[in-house]
């Protein structure tokens, strides 16, 4: 028999430390041909995962994790396996992340090759320029006034 006390503790814990939202995206006309795309998004604490799912193929076709602390985020991964890439899944991705955190300062470090991907998204290389960039450049968004 399960204590009351033991249960309320444990709902107490579930409910300050895990947070699950889910949210569908159907298949809109501008996303016809790449798949219906379903994020999972989980809460620890800061700690968010996104988890894009195509639901055509029923297989994890992306990932994002972000730290959200009170006055910004940092973005530390976004990632869509190579398989799925050009159908429109990684911009999916950083949309949800911009509706739900774009009201915040987002910060990150990126390759080379993601300064592209990101400056589509309104982030800026840090500091301006790229001559003093090593491995990674980093790279920030300031918060939208919407």
């Amino acid at each position: 028999m399960v204590h009351a006390y033991s249960l309320i503790n444990l709902l107490y814990f579930i409910a300050t430390n895990i947070n699950v939202y889910i949210g569908v995206s159907l298949l809109s006309p501008e996303n016809k041909g790449k798949g219906e795309a379903m994020i999972v998004k989980e809460r620890m604490k800061s700690q968010i995962l996104y988890t894009l799912v195509d639901e055509e193929a029923d297989l994890v076709v992306g990932k994002a994790t972000l730290t959200d602390v009170s006055e910004s985020a940092r973005l530390h991964t976004i990632y869509v396996d190579p398989k799925f890439r050009g159908r429109g899944y990684g911009e999916r991705l950083m949309k949800e992340i911009l509706e739900d955190l774009g009201h915040k300062l987002i910060s990150l470090s990126t390759h080379y090759g993601g300064v592209r991907f990101f400056k589509k998204y309104n982030f800026e290389i840090k500091n301006g320029d790229l001559s003093n960039c090593s491995t990674l450049i980093d790279m920030i968004r300031q918060p939208s006034m919407t």
